[in-house]
């Protein structure tokens, strides 16, 4: 795949900034959770509302029929997926235990039928998922983007929903090469990033490394922050 230029990518940015005001349209209801509860996992806030925007966007045009979420938290986006495109099967998985509960909670509430659902526990895409290799249409995925020392990576609990290590980077460049072996070719992974993720470095090493497409969806200000979510589309 040809590298994506600073130019093209700067264009990009200013088109995906257009959308400076959340959707809000349709969103999973989460009124079964309290402030105690989100003492336990991520409570939704900005990047979730920015990854339920852009799935609204552009979801929709990809009918996907196999859906996972990564990391999925309270279960916002998961369900918000399902409520877009009416897909076979959807999966969610977590490394909080809390976060699975939650999840799971999120979706009876929401009575969503005909569509297959599953929850797990697993650390990124652990032992077992390999089954699910190549099968997936498309992939959610908020990772822990915030620069942190690396010692702070890698706990269980509601941590693990932020703490990203130097750049920010070191969950997601885990989590990567396992996603695009997970993915169908054609397959799309929706990802946030903020401008301390070097998103540009990363699509383009991507690009080289396994011929995915990557390009800016949306973007947004969030307090001292700005937010992206990258679409990126498994190629080969």
């Amino acid at each position: 795949m040809p590298k994506l230029s600073p130019s093209s990518y700067a264009l990009q940015l200013s088109a995906a900034s257009t959308l400076t005001k959340p959707l809000r349209c349709n969103l999973p209801t989460l009124s079964h959770f309290n402030y105690i509860d989100y003492s336990n996992f991520y409570e939704p806030s900005d990047d979730t509302f920015l990854m339920c925007d852009a799935l609204s966007l552009d979801m929709p045009s990809n009918s996907p029929k196999r859906i996972l979420e990564l990391g999925s938290g309270s279960g916002c986006n998961i369900v918000h997926a399902a409520c877009l495109c009416s897909p076979e099967i959807c999966f969610a998985l977590d490394v909080n235990p809390l976060a699975v509960e939650a999840t799971l909670k999120t979706w009876e509430a929401n009575e969503i039928e005909g569509v297959e659902f599953t929850v797990h526990r697993s650390d990124l895409l652990g032992e077992g998922t390999e089954a699910w290799w190549p099968s997936v249409d498309c992939v959610i995925f908020n990772p822990p983007y915030v620069p942190t020392p690396d010692e702070e990576v890698g706990g269980e609990g509601i941590e693990a929903s932020w703490a990203g290590g130097e750049d920010g980077r070191k969950v997601i460049d885990r989590a990567l090469p396992d996603i695009w072996k997970l993915l169908k070719v054609g397959g799309v992974l929706y990802m946030i990033v903020v401008d301390d993720n070097k998103p540009l470095e990363l699509i383009n090493k991507h690009s080289e490394e396994y011929g995915v497409e990557g390009s800016v969806l949306v973007r947004r200000q969030a307090r001292n922050e700005f937010l992206s979510v990258l679409k990126m589309v498994k190629t080969r």
